[in-house]
């Protein structure tokens, strides 16, 4: 097992070297605050963390499908549409 450190002397390289991932973060940061800031307790609030929670396992599930799709066959799929079909299935196996 590495020291902590060198983890962390780790992570500052990548981080150094990526100026993308710099302003990525940046970015992230940026609007994260904003949001906190403008909406006044509503954006970092039990309710809204339990909707995006519930939400994240449906984009997993898409991003899944998606990119297998795309890697075996090369298919450029949209994602709103592809959401859209989603919905209409899930609303059709719940409906019995």
């Amino acid at each position: 097992m590495k020291p902590t450190h060198e983890k962390y002397h780790k992570f500052n390289g990548i981080l150094k070297n990526d100026t993308n991932m710099l302003v990525l973060l940046g970015v992230f940061t940026t609007v994260t605050l904003f949001l906190g800031i403008t909406l006044k307790g509503k954006f970092f609030s039990i309710n809204n963390f339990q909707s995006m929670a519930f939400q994240i396992s449906e984009f997993g599930f898409l991003a899944i499908a998606m990119s297998l799709a795309m890697l075996t066959g090369g298919i450029d799929l949209s994602i709103v549409s592809n959401a859209g079909l989603s919905g209409i299935i899930a609303a059709f196996v719940l409906s019995g």
